[in-house]
């Protein structure tokens, strides 16, 4: 019986970070999708089944900054 991998959405804004998070992730058996600006969260929810966002401090700073409530808003919207 096939078992849907669950997607973790990486959101670092260092390239070369995420991909050894993506990379981790994949070997631990998830999905892994990264986005290296936190701007394109919710574009990265509408295009994929995402399970659980992975934020880099400093991105995560960068949606606060830019108004959290926006993105639990979008993030509830896509079902995270």
């Amino acid at each position: 019986m096939a078992v849907d991998k669950k997607t973790v959405l990486v959101v670092s804004r260092h390239p070369e970070l995420a991909d050894v998070r993506k990379h981790v992730l994949e070997q631990a058996g998830f999905e892994a999708v990264s986005i290296s600006e936190p701007e394109r969260i919710e574009e990265a929810c509408r295009n994929h089944k995402i399970s659980l966002v992975a934020f880099n401090i400093s991105a995560y700073e960068c949606v606060l900054n830019k108004g959290i409530s926006k993105r639990r808003a979008i993030l509830s919207e896509a079902g995270v």
